[in-house]
């Protein structure tokens, strides 16, 4: 590989590509040493699965290594892609973005979370629930607060007590509780009063 420039910066090979920067700026040259972009950017990472993250003017995207852009929009702020989706953030709102370069929900949220086993906590108006990978809600109510899902179930906390709801939308108990931790081997220990009881799957309690 030769290159015509001498560079401030040389990266590491990664999927036959690596960074490099010029004059505060970078680029990606490929093994042949011939530059991937017109555009040299104010940063980029390193190509991974076909793609990297580049910025440009303070606003962030993911560039493909045909040379195209994931997303026509450019955002304030771009995560990590995780089950598929990647957070991104444009006027303090929050959304996700898919490999496709399209937004998962019409609605924009004033917090989330990352994907984790099908799901993602988001938040609006101060309240929260969960948003699927087909960008539909989860659960009916909006919440005051959401756990990740542990084995299929996850805390859920509304009007000061506490519940579980599964990956279908349903409580597990018909009640609520002072308190309840995440499920593990398949029990969850929760709180009724001073009295405590581990709660199994199916929703019966058992004295602790």
């Amino acid at each position: 590989m030769k290159t015509d420039n001498w560079l401030d910066y040389c990266g590491m090979f990664y999927e036959g590509t690596a960074r490099v920067g010029l004059n505060e700026k970078w680029n990606i040259i490929s093994n042949k040493g011939k530059y991937m972009f017109k555009t040299w950017f104010d940063w980029i990472g390193n190509f991974k699965q076909g793609s990297a993250l580049v910025s440009l003017g303070n606003k962030w995207n993911y560039i493909r290594n045909d040379g195209k852009l994931l997303s026509v929009m450019w955002f304030d702020w771009f995560g990590k892609f995780n089950d598929d989706f990647a957070m991104v953030m444009a006027c303090d709102k929050h959304n996700f973005i898919g490999k496709d370069g399209k937004l998962l929900s019409d609605v924009w949220f004033d917090d989330c979370n990352y994907f984790y086993e099908g799901f993602a906590q988001v938040a609006l108006n101060g309240k929260w629930n969960y948003i699927d990978v087909d960008g539909k809600f989860l659960s009916s109510t909006w919440l005051e607060w959401c756990d990740h899902f542990k084995e299929g179930f996850a805390r859920v906390m509304l009007d000061g007590k506490w519940n579980f709801i599964s990956e279908g939308g349903k409580y597990l108990s018909d009640a609520w509780f002072d308190y309840a931790h995440s499920f593990k081997d398949g029990f969850a220990p929760t709180q009724i009063g001073k009295i405590w009881y581990y709660i199994d799957k199916e929703g019966g309690l058992h004295e602790h």
